[in-house]
């Protein structure tokens, strides 16, 4: 897995919303419309749930928010950048800017766990999560993380 392969200008935009209620609406909406995924009531409820039982502000500015459901085959993601930030009630107090929703197919959620773990290693770099923030395209930001996802598949880079 790698995250060229998982993010493109399909699942990835910038957002309005001023709650994570509604960033993941927004994103939902964002994922149904370039993705082509069916409308699943299941997601949304799925969703609100697990930020019920746990926050999904991770801090540094970034939240993950994420959801099960039977209406899908395979691992879905959509990327939402806030650029006013989204109060979330963070460990660290930082509004969030950066959102990585994730839906699971209710059978399988290791890609889930595979693409949290890849996402997290390149956006704890303050540098980059700052580069991402402050863009103003899609393309850069993808330019970002390609850039990111290169050096790390290049053995002979030892910078990551």
């Amino acid at each position: 897995m790698n995250l060229q392969e998982l993010l493109t200008k399909n699942n990835l935009d910038f957002i309005s919303a001023d709650s994570i209620e509604e960033s993941v609406k927004e994103m939902l909406a964002i994922l149904q419309q370039k993705e082509h995924v069916a409308k699943t009531p299941d997601v949304l409820e799925s969703i609100i749930k697990n930020e019920i039982e746990l926050p999904c502000a991770a801090g540094r500015g970034v939240a993950y928010p994420h959801g099960i459901s039977t209406g899908i085959r395979s691992f879905k993601t959509v990327i939402g950048i806030s650029k006013s930030g989204i109060n979330c009630e963070s460990p660290d107090g930082l509004p969030c800017h950066i959102i990585v929703l994730t839906i699971s197919p209710d059978t399988d959620v290791d890609d889930h766990i595979k693409f949290i773990s890849l996402f997290q290693k390149m956006i704890s770099d303050s540098t980059i999560r700052a580069e991402i923030i402050d863009s103003d395209s899609i393309e850069s930001i993808l330019d970002i993380v390609y850039a990111w996802n290169a050096q790390l598949l290049d053995p002979e880079d030892d910078d990551i």
